[in-house]
């Protein structure tokens, strides 16, 4: 038995090709911009960390997925769920700070001369903190819309029988 149900898991390669796609464009706009204001760096590292530090939304994302269905959104009385959803996405949104600042910190793709984990891990706070917040939440609302389409095929569906078996009967 395993924690996420089949339907989350057979999803995952799309999931992750997805978030990969994700990094790579955000890093190709970051070398692209830096480059284009003529920033002087190792662009193979910046591209690299940029892209990398959004790899960790592929781990996040079935877990996302499985607290959307188990603590679900849709429905009016369930905005008691909502701390549930405010508590993973501010520890998502921790884990991806630390880990693009772990990232920033080993790699020091803009050459700081002095590079501290703290300092890259308090300025990914001031720039980031949000976006884990704005991120978790576009993935709960793009599951529920995937989900409220599949359920109304399904009726849709099961109208069409129904009305073929009373059109014969």
């Amino acid at each position: 038995m395993t924690f996420f149900p089949d339907g989350i898991l057979r999803r995952s390669r799309w999931i992750a090709i997805a978030w990969l796609a994700v990094g790579l464009i955000t890093a190709v706009q970051v070398v692209g911009g830096m480059a284009a204001l003529g920033r002087q760096h190792d662009w193979a590292a910046v591209f690299f960390t940029t892209a990398a530090a959004w790899l960790i939304w592929v781990v996040a994302t079935p877990f996302i997925l499985w607290l959307s269905r188990r603590f679900p959104l849709t429905r009016p009385g369930d905005w008691r769920n909502l701390p549930v959803h405010l508590a993973a996405a501010l520890a998502i949104g921790v884990a991806r700070i630390a880990w693009a600042a772990a990232l920033e910190w080993a790699i020091n793709p803009l050459n700081h001369p002095d590079p501290s984990y703290r300092n890259e891990f308090l300025t990914m706070v001031y720039m980031q903190f949000h976006t884990g917040f704005i991120i978790y939440g576009a993935t709960v609302a793009i599951d529920n819309t995937i989900e409220s389409i599949r359920r109304l095929a399904r009726r849709e569906a099961e109208a069409a029988r129904l009305a073929g078996e009373l059109s014969k009967a």
